[in-house]
């Protein structure tokens, strides 16, 4: 199946369709009235998020000093897939929210999951991408899945 050819107008329609599906998790998905999906989705992916920070894990801002002991780049990889969940990653970015605490043994495995949660959150967003631009070309293929 050839790709549509989508006019400038429908360009940034799948852009801010694809931003406020980053935001809030299924929300996307919801705008293309798939709304079981998206609320699966916003279920899931804050549910993880939530998890993780109720386990004490955290998206932080990674030392981008190369000459710093505390330079890392796994932590700049976990920042750039954790800031896939949008308003959740704000969310724990704000001091009366950060529960994160290193110290703790569940520390790894709930950083984890957050960041578990914006990654598939970014599929999600571009799948919700895929299906916007599947509808213009009149392609039934993916609304039987709803």
């Amino acid at each position: 199946m050839e790709s549509p050819i989508l006019t400038p107008e429908q360009k940034w329609t799948g852009v801010r369709l694809w931003i406020m599906g980053w935001i809030i998790p299924g929300f996307a998905h919801w705008m293309l009235g798939q709304k079981k999906k998206a609320f699966i989705f916003f279920l899931m992916l804050n549910g993880l998020f939530i998890w993780g920070m109720a386990l004490k894990g955290e998206i932080v801002f990674p030392v981008m000093d190369i000459h710093s002991n505390e330079f890392n780049l796994v932590n700049i990889l976990i920042f750039l897939l954790g800031i896939g969940n949008g308003l959740m990653t704000v969310v724990n970015m704000i001091p009366s929210f950060h529960l994160g605490d290193a110290s703790v043994k569940s520390y790894e495995v709930a950083t984890l999951f957050m960041v578990v949660s914006g990654a598939m959150n970014m599929f999600v967003a571009f799948h919700a991408w895929d299906l916007y631009r599947l509808n213009l070309s009149g392609s039934k293929k993916d609304k039987s899945h709803d």
